[in-house]
């Protein structure tokens, strides 16, 4: 290769998938979580609008908050949590000295 270029586009592209399978675990280790239980505090308003909507929808407002909460959850975009670990948490944005890079060519085989 020619320049630095192509080798540091290389590395980005490592990095990725790095963060990337690292979140995939992650996200794999809270699967086998057991289930959690907190207290929360509610304002008086809002206790009554969630009543309302449990009684609604035939629930309790126990299993009302789960489900919310649960969706809010699944539908949390992973984009965010990798720009937070970019701004926050730089680790990965070092290169590699070259002992480095040829210790991790050589267990990649490459």
């Amino acid at each position: 290769m020619v320049g630095n270029a192509p080798e540091k586009s290389l590395w980005k592209f490592v990095y990725i998938i790095y963060i990337c399978s690292g979140l995939k675990a992650k996200s794999m280790e809270t699967a086998v979580l057991p289930n959690r239980r907190k207290v929360i505090d509610l304002k008086g308003d809002t206790f009554r609008s969630l009543s309302l909507m449990a009684a609604n929808k035939g629930t309790n407002l126990k299993r009302l908050i789960e489900g919310l909460l649960d969706r809010v959850a699944e539908d949390y975009d992973d984009s965010k949590a990798y720009t937070w670990l970019v701004e926050n948490r730089p680790d990965g944005q070092v290169f590699l000295n070259e002992e480095e890079k040829k210790d991790f060519e050589n267990w990649l085989g490459v």
